[in-house]
């Protein structure tokens, strides 16, 4: 067999199959030409890092049927013209809601208030919609909203953890914005940002009743010894419940999922194969703290021998931070605990969210090799003051190891790539 093209290439084929994968015009063309398009006046609520895609999708297939939005409006963390000018374009706050936010919040408000009982309303849902329209409830400020978030962005819990608080204090969370719009008749489209693909989590689900009960969000912040670092008012919000599953309205939806990361990494295995180069599904999903997942990647890479291979892992990981941190996201921080484990070995690993953007940084994550610890050190840094610290981003920059792609329009979670057997 004639050696592959070499492991980087094969490495960002695999990442770009996998983006194209989830963007929304792919994966909503599809589902959307099955459904019946209905005579009422349809209207779009599109919100998350896919919402210009997701509504462009839906505004085509208008059109493929003679027709156009009545109206709508799009929230997202980038300043886009819509995809129609009846269209109204807001851009939100990401990852910690400010203002923007709750402006986008009462947008939303405004946007339902205009939409007349009867009429079709899509509602398009995608990642980072949890802090994009993050109004606060009633009783709540925004401070309290912005705290809460940053707390839970530094805490170690999953998202699906961090998603059961943050429906206690955001206005359209755990199935309101679809109580909001009960009389109109639904047709809810979501890509997935969750290990699991739970509707109740994806975005806090905005159209999910919440299967969290108080009680247990309550205990679950007490024994992770955040509750007490709440204020008063938010402390009193988590013993409030949230509209549930039985809801008689919530249950009569039935929301759709039409990207998910496992069609991503579907996707990047057909394009690791179309280039002579076997790909495996590694069983055990990215999750768990990110420096710890990095290291156990790397040990995978070296304990599997032979022909080129493409070992491949999805889902998202998560930093604990105890105080301060330095620049990066839970990508650079897996990339970089990996590549102290690799040291002076084989193999090459690109690690990167496929929203393009890991964590607060231009960055979607980093390439590294056996090679990128030293390179670290030859210009000046010390790789492992900055792993401790949570300051991969200068780190992986100094190797010049980083990736750089730009928001891609879309967000199914992170990917690891790990090319092995190469010589």
């Amino acid at each position: 067999m004639n050696q592959p093209a070499s492991p980087t290439d094969v490495l960002k084929r695999c990442y770009a199959a996998a983006i194209e994968a989830a963007q929304p015009r792919t994966a909503l063309r599809a589902p959307l030409r099955a459904g019946v398009l209905g005579a009422a006046p349809c209207w779009i609520i599109a919100v998350g890092k896919a919402s210009h895609g997701m509504a462009g999708a839906i505004v085509d297939w208008l059109a493929e049927n003679g027709r156009e939005p009545a109206g709508g409006i799009i929230v997202s963390g980038d300043a886009l013209v819509p995809a129609h000018p009846t269209l109204r374009a807001i851009v939100g706050d990401h990852p910690i809601p400010g203002e923007r936010s709750a402006h986008a919040a009462i947008a939303i408000a405004e946007t339902i208030d205009r939409i007349p009982s009867g009429a079709e309303v899509h509602v398009a849902i995608s990642g980072g919609a949890s802090a994009l329209m993050a109004g606060p409830l009633q009783s709540l400020t925004m401070t309290d909203v912005t705290g809460t978030f940053e707390l839970l962005l530094s805490s170690g819990l999953d998202i699906h953890e961090t998603n059961a608080v943050r429906k206690r204090v955001t206005c359209w969370s755990a199935g309101r914005l679809a109580l909001q719009l009960a009389g109109r008749t639904l047709r809810v489209w979501v890509i997935s940002d969750v290990i699991g693909d739970d509707l109740g989590s994806i975005a806090s689900g905005p159209c999910s009743g919440d299967s969290w009960t108080s009680d247990v969000v309550r205990a679950l912040l007490a024994k992770r010894g955040l509750l007490a670092a709440l204020p008063n008012s938010v402390q009193l919000a988590m013993t409030r419940e949230t509209p549930k599953p039985t809801d008689p309205w919530l249950a009569a939806i039935a929301p759709r999922i039409v990207a998910t990361n496992g069609m991503a990494l579907a996707a990047a295995t057909r394009a690791a194969e179309s280039l002579g180069v076997p790909a495996t599904r590694m069983p055990t999903p990215l999750r768990g703290e990110a420096a710890r997942m990095g290291q156990e990647i790397a040990v995978a890479m070296q304990t599997r021998g032979g022909a080129p291979e493409i070992l491949m892992w999805g889902g998202e990981t998560t930093v604990t931070i105890a105080d301060g941190g330095g620049a990066g996201g839970r990508s650079q921080e897996l990339a970089l605990a990996a590549a102290q484990q690799l040291q002076g070995k084989q193999g090459v690993l690109l690690a990167a969210g496929t929203d393009g953007r890991d964590g607060p940084t231009d960055a979607a994550g980093a390439l590294i090799d056996g090679g990128t610890w030293h390179r670290i050190q030859a210009n000046g840094r010390d790789p492992a003051a900055d792993l401790s610290r949570h300051d991969a981003y200068p780190a992986l920059d100094a190797a010049g190891a980083l990736i750089r792609t730009g928001p891609s329009g879309t967000n199914v979670m992170d990917v690891a790539f790990a090319a092995i057997g190469w010589r």
